[in-house]
């Protein structure tokens, strides 16, 4: 008896912890589209990097065919939206010659697909893109402008 109750005590112990473990901060939804020149970014990768006292890790979207886009968290989390805070956003997406996506069986370090959204956009150094989130739903558009 005494066995058993050794081998199953950490297992239950495990189960609880995982059981009780914090999902993770309050998210707000977050959607928007995104332009180049007035056309949609079609497959664009838009992160939002968490600024100051911003909680959690961040969050990503990718915008379809229309350049719209709804961001889910970053990290672990994974959840539709974002935690109420200051963002800086950086847009980014690669297009092969063609101007096709590149492809996914191709690692990055040879694909002939290069950035298609321009510098500072595209640049986490330069972006002057931000995002402030707020508790309820919020609709961000990126319009961005060629140099």
């Amino acid at each position: 008896m005494l066995r058993h109750l050794c081998y199953t005590a950490p297992v239950f112990l495990v189960v609880i912890a995982l059981g009780c473990a914090q999902p993770g901060p309050p998210l707000t939804e977050v959607k928007g589209r995104a332009t180049l020149d007035g056309k949609p970014l079609d497959g664009a990768v838009i992160r939002f990097n968490p600024l100051a006292e911003t909680p959690g890790h961040g969050g990503i979207a990718v915008a379809d065919g229309d350049g719209k886009f709804s961001a889910i968290a970053g990290g672990a989390d994974k959840r539709p939206g974002l935690p109420a805070g200051k963002y800086k956003v950086l847009i980014t997406r690669h297009r092969r010659p063609d101007g096709s996506a590149p492809r996914k069986d191709v690692p990055d370090i040879v694909s002939d697909a290069i950035e298609t959204v321009p510098d500072p956009y595209s640049s986490s150094r330069d972006t002057p893109l931000t995002a402030t989130i707020g508790t309820s739903s919020e609709t961000i558009d990126f319009h961005l402008k060629s140099p």
